[in-house]
């Protein structure tokens, strides 16, 4: 038998909308990686790359790499790197699937819930084709975004189940699905608190008034303690992975500053889902902004804001409870990513808007269809209104995933939205270091430090692209101000002491060094370096004093006897430098040159047959080292 008419309606229009989703994000199927997280994440890290595998599922679950714990986002990149390969493109088509896969247990679950199909319809249509979340579809590194929203969107629809049966399959399904997608991402920890607004409604499980109403709400918060327990757990997890790697402090601000950013950022997001004009890959703090009289003003203006419409909705909850839901579905999950705690650089970001903007569009769609109920709006007005607001924003997400090519279109937007944007100057700095642009490189990251003088990362670009470019005289001054951010950034000094001894500044790269070895003293590469310069300088009792303390430290380590044989030979010491040579041979026989180099001390000495011993047993042992045998040929012929 044929499904009835309004059945077969809304499987058309269905499948219109996954159509539409299919055209909007078409072209990430050709995107490129992009140099904002994608390296660290996907494209050069190497467990990633290795693909499924035991040790790297146990690296999933105890890493906190990147500030982040999620597991399960981890494994999704594995099993894309063991099925899917290396190019970024099909990694991108599998996140438009998720977002589509989501889209639909999002209807589903409305649907089954209200059993309203077209405000259902609607709403899930805002949330498939809002512009807003293209950062989250259309970036690689947004993986936990599409997958964390799956799993809420299964999960609310196991509990609608669980409302209607009172199954416990249904209720075990929630807590399986929830708990997935807090191991995708930390944000789904408020997952427990949308589902208990969603008793209110459309469940209607709060059903009755005053103190009739109140009993109830024990009884469904019992109900979700294993989920409750998970999202303390996910919370203390992330908070850890954050704390770990240095992101709580990376921009300090105070309680102040961060309860009015907030504020602009509900604000701002909500302006954005209204008119998204100026979506961008990275929105820098406003913490000028925040210091002015105007944005004290706007932040202000924004609580006030909220807090008036939270007033009105409240008192509107029994009329009109969809308002209610929606906007505090709104509020409750957007608060971990409103920058109460601050993480990093930016002050907001789109991507935090794809789970908390879905109580929005179902307070639109179901207060549209009740406006047009009462007013006796005709049905084709209806669609024809709704129909132009989706196709208005498949047009603008389309537009938007075009930005997400690469990662110099991505940031040279960014910068067309915000020109005082520190890492849209330096992530583009880099894309056009990489096309070979240098010039144009440095200026942008000269420009990265300018905005932001406290950005390693871009001080460190900025000193590194001058140097590429035959300035290295000016690149000192970089390295020692991001010294000066990070003193025990080992690998920073140790080149500032390398830039510095090719400058001929020797007495600056050796207190470079100095430093170094003080900070670590079991370091044993650059105590090896400091000595070689001490004594490159004429301060031999020194570098002598410094290589013998090596040796000391690591007698296995061959470069340590080789350096200190140089220098014993620089003064005199032959037979010394000479035993030091040979056990550098000894330590490492691998190592050609070291032999090579005990045969060359020979015949410096005059001892020319043992010289010739050495070689000839060599070139036996390694037949293809042309540069012994030919020694061995000039010694032969001499003789």
């Amino acid at each position: 038998m044929p499904p009835p008419p309004r059945t077969r309606a809304v499987r058309l229009v269905l499948a219109i909308l996954l159509a539409a989703i299919a055209a909007a994000y078409a072209d990430v199927a050709g995107h490129a990686y992009l140099n904002f997280d994608d390296p660290q994440y996907v494209r050069d890290n190497a467990t990633v790359r290795e693909g499924l595998g035991l040790a790297a599922v146990r690296w999933a679950f105890t890493s906190f790499d990147f500030y982040n714990w999620a597991p399960l986002t981890w494994i999704s990149h594995l099993v894309d790197a063991s099925l899917l390969g290396t190019a970024a493109g099909p990694r991108l088509v599998e996140n438009v699937l998720l977002h589509a896969a989501t889209v639909l247990a999002l209807y589903a679950a409305l649907r089954r819930a209200t059993s309203r199909p077209w405000p259902s319809l609607f709403a899930a249509g805002l949330f498939a084709l809002h512009p807003l979340h293209v950062q989250s579809v259309a970036w690689v590194s947004s993986r936990k975004d599409v997958l964390a929203g799956l799993f809420w969107m299964l999960a609310l629809g196991a509990h609608v189940r669980f409302a209607e049966r009172r199954a416990l399959r249904d209720r075990i399904g929630v807590f399986v699905l929830g708990a997935l997608g807090m191991l995708a991402k930390p944000v789904v920890a408020m997952l427990p608190f949308a589902l208990l607004l969603f008793d209110g409604w459309p469940l209607g499980r709060l059903a009755g008034r005053g103190l009739e109403a109140r009993r109830r709400w024990p009884g469904l918060v019992v109900e979700k303690a294993p989920l409750l327990a998970m999202s303390a757990f996910t919370i203390a997890m992330s908070w850890h992975a954050q704390a770990s790697g240095g992101a709580l402090g990376l921009v300090p601000l105070s309680l102040a500053d961060r309860l009015a950013n907030a504020a602009l950022a509900y604000g701002i997001q909500l302006r954005r889902m209204v008119w998204p004009a100026d979506l961008s890959a990275f929105h820098p703090l406003p913490t000028a902004f925040l210091a002015t009289p105007t944005g004290r003003a706007a932040a202000l203006a924004c609580a006030a804001a909220l807090a008036g419409v939270t007033m009105l909705v409240l008192a509107a909850r029994r009329e009109r409870p969809w308002l209610c839901v929606g906007w505090l579905w709104y509020l409750v999950v957007f608060l971990p990513t409103s920058g109460l705690v601050q993480l990093g650089r930016q002050g907001m970001a789109d991507r935090y808007a794809y789970l908390p903007l879905v109580g929005l569009y179902v307070a639109i769609a179901w207060e549209g269809a009740e406006r047009a109920r009462r007013w006796k709006v005709p049905r084709v007005a209806v669609a024809g209104v709704a129909t132009a607001i989706l196709a208005t924003a498949a047009f603008a997400t389309h537009r938007e995933v075009g930005w997400w090519r690469d990662s110099a279109t991505l940031f040279t937007r960014a910068l067309a939205v915000e020109p005082e944007n520190a890492v849209a100057h330096n992530n583009l700095g880099a894309a056009l270091h990489e096309q070979g642009e240098r010039e144009a490189a440095l200026d942008h990251f000269a420009e990265a430090v300018r905005i932001d003088p406290a950005y390693r990362k871009a001080r460190e670009n900025y000193a590194l692209e001058l140097e590429a470019l035959g300035r290295g005289a000016e690149a000192p001054e970089q390295w020692r101000a991001l010294l000066a951010l990070e003193p025990t950034r080992a690998d920073a000094r140790r080149h500032l002491a390398e830039l510095l001894a090719d400058l001929d500044d020797f007495d600056g790269a050796i207190e470079e060094l100095e430093r170094v070895v003080m900070d670590d003293p079991m370091a044993v590469p650059p105590r090896i370096r400091l000595g070689l310069m001490q004594a490159a300088v004429g301060r031999n009792e020194e570098g002598l004093a410094t290589l013998r303390d090596v040796v000391a430290l690591a007698p296995d380590s061959a470069d340590a006897h080789f350096t200190l044989s140089q220098v014993l030979f620089s003064t005199g010491a032959e037979e010394e430098g000479l035993a030091e040579l040979r056990e550098a041979a000894r330590l490492d026989p691998a190592r050609s040159e070291f032999r090579r180099a005990v045969a060359a001390a020979l015949v410096h000495m005059g001892r020319r047959d043992e010289a010739e011993r050495e070689l000839a047993d060599l070139v036996e042992q390694v037949p293809d080292d042309a540069n012994a045998r030919q020694m061995l040929e000039a010694l032969r012929a001499a003789r």
